[in-house]
């Protein structure tokens, strides 16, 4: 091209469909395109209508901003088009653009233009405007050939052109949204843009980072919640779980074992937790209603678990307690009406039958509550028992031999429990009757049984005892006692009111008794048994060296009771070995104490043979409620557990309905 035609001033061209343009997209310069080719690419989302275009002799400026191009930009806007969200733009430099310029047809070689920095202008033939200037153009190639027409067409690759400016310019993404132009009529000045293009960014990398921390801490947020929410309650709860189980298995031991005040307080800890266990709840609701004394307490709750107890042998026992309650409260009447009620609803078991008899002589229906007792005549733990109360009831009728055939038994070794209460009855009814032989015979075993057996042979609490205490056979006893005379007869007495809780008296006449004959083993007996009721051991080792008394240098035979209360002193006060030595002499007389065969038998136990075995097998069989038999069982078969304090046991007596009741 001629330097003169450079100097020449150049005329605006029309713009029109054959106007050639340069395309600033992003970081990119592309182009020459024809006016339908920058059409056809804003159609096809290749450039979007904030890209900028330049003419020849013309200004950089926003496609959306050139008359040429509204058309097209109005249908953008108003969505007539197809559009995608993102357009991504290709490499510039992955096209070749041709343009065609005429040329003297002569001129058949092409022409290079090798000068990067002439104006784009001088490549088209057309100046453009001065004020915008490529100032780099790199690895690019502009050649121009003649096609077979005579006309110039020039080849341009350009991979890189950066634009000269006094800013700094920010990189543009590759790509570009139709939603992104500003409205028509709003210029943008570039050098702006570009600072808005910055300052977005960053706002864009700050804004992610904000992001990550509000996730980061949601998520820890989120883990922390489920760990204290859901993990760690669960984890207690398993631990806590596993301490209400551990504190059942010990409730239900003291409660087997007759440690009645124990086993409540157990299963009112028990109680406090979140739980269904309604067996619990039963046996604490007992519990406070015999041991606690707590009637109308345990009353209303006894009255709420009724519907909810889950089986019949449940609820009967619920409605027991309600009846015992109401014997409490001294409202006999209405026990025996609930307690009929319940022996016809369901099949009641031997405790409804025993508390009916108990409420009927209560309410002085004698005839009908010896009738009642005799149905349990010959069972195995309320047989004696239930003869004990009808001795009593026909004493009160005055039938003396009638009460003393009551308590005739065939085998009282077997009623180890009611011993002392039924030789007691048998001996003061004899007397009376006027069989004063058999009288004598009875006296002699009511004093040389061991006054502790009773209370160590188990009961379920429901069992209603009140007409069989000794203060109920303490006008009987003075009675028989005044007519004959005897210090036998008197030592009974002073024993019936010790056992009434009478201690005074009891001295009293102990004292009245002892003056004449300071000597006598059975007075001496009962007033160290009443010492140590009243925790006053040494004292009661004293009373009982006179009952060792020596007549000619010859040493009498210990009495039995003197024996049985020196071992029971021993064990009180830990001398384990001494009280075995004892008991080992007591166990060769006739009919020896439970407490006897049991300490032969612990001692024997040392060396595991099957003798012993069989023994302390042979003992469960004959003593099954024996508190002492139990704890023997369990520590011979029972196998040592890691924690000593957590023996465990089984329960043989809990689950029956039969064997349950207040320690007598």
């Amino acid at each position: 091209m001629a330097a003169s035609d450079n100097q020449q001033q150049p005329t605006k061209p029309i713009l029109g469909k054959d106007t050639l343009w340069l395309v600033k997209s992003g970081d990119r310069i592309l182009g020459p395109f024809l006016t339908a080719e920058v059409v056809r690419r804003l159609r096809a989302k290749e450039l979007v209508v904030i890209d900028e275009v330049i003419s020849p002799q013309s200004r950089w400026r926003h496609i959306r901003d050139e008359a040429v191009f509204s058309v097209v930009v109005d249908e953008i806007r108003t969505g007539l088009m197809t559009v995608r969200d993102d357009t991504e733009v290709g490499d510039a430099g992955a096209k070749t653009e041709t343009i065609t310029i005429p040329r003297n047809a002569d001129d058949k070689t092409p022409r290079p233009i090798k000068d990067h920095n002439t104006s784009v202008g001088s490549v088209t033939s057309a100046g453009f405007d001065s004020s915008v200037r490529a100032s780099e153009i790199i690895d690019a190639d502009i050649v121009e050939e003649i096609d077979d027409d005579g006309e110039v067409i020039h080849h341009a690759s350009a991979r890189k052109i950066e634009k000269n400016s006094d800013r700094k310019s920010s990189k543009k993404a590759n790509v570009h949204s139709s939603l992104s132009y500003a409205p028509p009529g709003k210029e943008r000045n570039s050098g702006k843009t570009s600072g808005k293009k910055s300052g977005r960014t960053a706002f864009v990398s700050k804004t992610s980072q904000a992001l990550w921390a509000l996730v980061l801490s949601a998520i820890v947020a989120i883990g922390g919640s489920i760990y204290f929410f859901k993990i760690a309650p669960a984890r207690r709860a398993a631990v806590r779980a596993d301490e209400v189980a551990r504190l059942r298995k010990e409730a239900d031991r003291a409660w087997s074992l007759a440690e009645f005040q124990r086993a409540m307080k157990l299963y009112g800890q028990i109680n406090r937790e979140p739980r269904l266990d309604l067996e619990s709840d039963l046996r604490h609701a007992i519990l406070q209603l015999r041991v606690a004394r707590e009637t109308l307490a345990a009353k209303r709750r006894l009255e709420e678990l009724i519907p909810k107890l889950p089986t019949s042998e449940a609820r009967s026992r619920a409605r027991i307690a309600l009846a015992v309650a109401s014997l409490q409260a001294d409202e006999p009447l209405v026990a025996q009406n609930a307690l009929l009620k319940i022996i016809r609803d369901t099949d009641a078991g031997p405790i409804a039958y025993f508390n009916l008899g108990a409420a009927q002589a209560a309410n002085g229906q004698r005839a009908e509550a010896i009738e009642t007792l005799k149905k349990l005549d010959g069972h195995a733990t309320l047989g004696g028992p239930s003869r004990l109360l009808i001795s009593i009831l026909h004493m009160r009728s005055g039938a003396m031999k009638l009460a003393s055939s009551a308590t005739d038994i065939d085998d009282q070794g077997q009623q180890p429990a009611w011993r002392q209460e039924l030789y007691t009855v048998g001996a003061v009814a004899d007397w009376i009757d006027g069989n004063k032989r058999r009288s004598n015979q009875r006296l002699r075993v009511a004093l040389d049984t061991d006054p502790f057996q009773t209370e160590e042979f188990f009961y379920d609490p429901l069992l209603y005892f009140e007409a069989l205490r000794w203060r109920n056979l303490l006008p009987y006893v003075k009675d028989y006692s005044a007519k004959s005379k005897s210090n036998g007869a008197k030592a009974l007495y002073a024993l019936a009111l010790v056992k009434s809780d009478r201690r005074s008296d009891a001295q009293q006449v102990l004292s009245e008794s002892l003056s004449p004959k300071v000597n006598d083993s059975d007075l001496q007996a009962v007033s160290a048994y009443s010492m140590m009721m009243q925790s006053r051991d040494e004292e009661a080792r004293g009373a009982l060296k006179f009952s060792r008394a020596t007549t000619g240098g010859t040493t009498t035979a210990v009495p039995m009771i003197s024996a049985i209360l020196d071992a029971r002193i021993y064990e009180r006060a830990g001398d384990r070995n001494s009280a075995d030595a004892v008991w080992m002499e007591v166990a060769k007389r006739p009919q020896p104490p439970v407490a006897a065969l049991v300490s032969v038998a612990r001692v024997d136990s040392q060396i595991a043979t099957e003798k012993v075995i069989g023994t302390v097998e042979r003992l469960k069989v004959l003593y099954p409620h024996s508190v002492q038999v139990m704890k023997l069982h369990e520590t011979v078969f029972a196998p040592a557990p890691e924690n000593p304090s957590e023996k465990a046991s089984e329960n043989p007596a809990a689950g029956a309905a039969v064997d349950a009741s207040a320690k007598p």
